[in-house]
């Protein structure tokens, strides 16, 4: 059966799954907020991260950075972040996913064959490829669902936005789960809707 990954919490419990895409289109090179990292890593937060394929080959070292940090996971967001899989053919997404896939393959050979490496850094540095996924745009289809889940990737949605993006964006509206409209509607078509609650225990809040 196709699937997403969902997170199911005892009750009493209050955690919150932090995701960040990294993402980068064809044409462009995208930066890379280090404060950000910094501040997880002072905090001892874990967090997921979800690069495109091209951003992974673009940030090399940082790549290798994240990869190797005990604190964070590293999955899949595409080649270039932004092609809507809900609208491309089924040979498209299989190619978007190969290229993806082989970037990532890349840059973990890499990390493996340093001189400073040593295995167990943490779990998910020591394998070989990705195991998570996000679609951009948070958008699939049954066919396209089933590709990703044919190599071996776990989606993974979110049901909260932050708005991080968004300068003027306050801190209380991203621990209420509130995000622009504008953003809401680009990023996910849905997102307002499911917003409603706020952030809650077991939510998987999405920031780019």
């Amino acid at each position: 059966m196709d699937r997403f990954a969902a997170l199911n919490l005892p009750h009493g419990e209050k955690l919150v799954a932090l995701t960040f895409d990294l993402c980068e289109n064809a044409g462009e090179i995208s930066g890379y907020d280090g404060e950000i990292i910094d501040t997880l890593r002072r905090l001892g937060a874990k967090a997921t991260f979800f690069p495109s394929g091209k951003w992974l080959l673009d940030h090399k070292e940082r790549a290798q950075q994240l990869l190797a940090d005990p604190l964070f996971q590293v999955g899949s967001h595409s080649w270039t972040s932004h092609r809507n899989f809900r609208l491309l053919s089924q040979e498209d997404v299989k190619a978007d996913l190969a290229l993806d896939l082989k970037a990532d393959a890349k840059v973990r050979e890499t990390l493996h064959a340093r001189a400073c490496y040593r295995p167990a850094f943490s779990q998910q540095s020591d394998l070989d490829h990705a195991t998570l996924f996000r679609f951009p745009f948070g958008t699939c289809n049954a066919d396209s669902l089933s590709a990703v889940n044919d190599t071996g990737l776990l989606a993974i949605q979110w049901d909260v936005v932050s708005g991080d993006p968004a300068p003027a964006q306050s801190a209380e509206a991203i621990r209420r789960g509130g995000c622009c409209e504008r953003q809401a509607r680009f990023h996910y078509r849905y997102a307002r809707k499911r917003k409603e609650g706020g952030t809650r225990p077991g939510s998987f809040a999405f920031t780019c």
